[in-house]
This record gives C-alpha cells, structure tokens and sequence, in this order.
C-alpha cells in the first residue's frame, strides 16, 4: 500500500508505540518509544498488550491518544503527535490517585 503514488501514510499494529514491553523506568520508555518493529522487541509481549491492555484512539494520522489501565483500574492517557517521521509524546493526563 504505501509504494502507491496517491498513499501518503500507512501505519499499522507495527508502529503503535509499545510502553510494557520492557522493565526499564517508564520515564524511559517514554523517552524512546518502542514499537513491534524495532530490534530486540518480544513480538509476543508487544501483540499482548496492544490487544489486552491499551486501547487507542486515532484522531488523525497525525494525532493519537493511548489509553493505559493501571493496577489500581485507573486510566493513564498518553496523548502523542506526528512530527515528520517521528511520534512525540505531547501529553499525559495521570488520574487522581484518591
């Protein structure tokens, strides 16, 4: 699809950032978001959580927002923006913890 003249972007399950396939930091993870395309990336951890734990909302093909269920049932909103080639996260909006 994306070898289409007329095709500007494509993305699919492989570009969806990944926050749980690692044990580093989340402030890390946040820094260099992964995705199931990069080297040394478990594919099966990576399918798992887009699939059980995050849902996404696509608000353009240059805006996104993922939705993290924490432990304590709360959700975590990660607001992230297209500039070029790269993702950036723009915004995260953590719950009250009370």
């Amino acid at each position: 699809i994306q070898s289409l003249s007329w095709v500007y972007s494509v993305v699919t399950l492989l570009d969806i950032p990944l926050l749980n396939n690692s044990e580093l930091p989340l402030e890390d993870r946040l820094k260099n978001l992964a995705t199931l395309k990069d080297k040394g990336i478990d594919i099966e951890r990576g399918y798992n959580e887009i699939l059980e734990r995050i849902n996404y909302k696509f608000e353009s093909h240059k805006k996104f927002s993922v939705f993290v269920r924490g432990k304590n049932k709360k959700v975590i909103q990660l607001m992230l923006r297209r500039s070029g080639f790269q993702w950036q996260l723009s915004n995260i909006t953590i719950p009250d913890i009370n």
